[in-house]
C-alpha cells in the first residue's frame, strides 16, 4: 500500500536526485539548519520539519 504523502511536495521530493545520489554522514548530520527549496523556490521545509520524512525514505532505500 503505497504511503499517504505528508505534504504536496512529499512526491517530488521522493523522486529528487537528493535521493539517486550518495551522501556522506557528515553532509546528512551537518549542518543543522537546512531549508529544502523546489527548482522554483517554494519552500518544502527544513530539516527538522522534514525529519520524519527523511527517515522514512532511507530506511525504504
Amino acid at each position: 500500500m503505497p504511503q499517504q504523502c505528508l505534504f504536496r511536495g512529499e512526491a517530488t521530493f521522493r523522486k529528487s536526485r537528493l535521493f539517486t545520489r550518495g551522501w556522506t554522514l557528515q553532509e546528512l548530520l551537518e549542518p543543522t539548519l537546512v531549508d529544502f527549496f523546489t527548482v522554483e523556490g517554494e519552500r518544502l521545509g527544513s530539516k527538522l520539519s522534514l525529519e520524519s520524512l527523511w527517515t522514512r525514505l532511507l530506511e525504504s532505500s
